[in-house]
């Protein structure tokens, strides 16, 4: 079914990157995996993951405030190769077709896969 196959699309494609803004915080990308999986993710080891992650995302150098929050949250923006074309993201096919790397955003977000949930009490 539909849902099936975007669990399997979040584990070795940018496709979280298409359910949120240009620029995101790293919690609303979280937010995706953990609506689409059901699962709760422990928000340290996801933030670890992502940025030893290479051609995934990368910092705008940007914040932004939520009233009543602590300190503003540092922005992010999926990441583009040099030549100015997306790395993955929504634009994407996923489906394991690649440009015969063993690096890039495929192998990179298969890492995010289920070795990050770890249930909240």
């Amino acid at each position: 079914d539909a849902l099936e196959r975007v669990r399997a699309k979040l584990e070795y494609t940018t496709l979280a990157t298409a359910f949120v803004a240009e620029e995101f915080t790293l919690s609303e990308l979280r937010r995706v995996y953990e609506i689409t999986w059901g699962v709760s993710l422990d928000p340290a080891n996801f933030w670890r993951k992502i940025r030893q992650t290479d051609d995934f995302v990368e910092p705008t150098g940007a914040t932004r405030s939520v009233p009543g929050r602590g300190r503003p949250a540092a922005l992010f923006r999926i990441k583009h190769s040099p030549d100015g074309v997306d790395t993955g993201g929504s634009g994407s096919t996923g489906g394991g077709g690649s440009s015969g790397s063993s690096g890039g955003s495929g192998s990179a977000v298969r890492l995010l896969a289920r070795p990050l949930i770890r249930t909240h009490s």
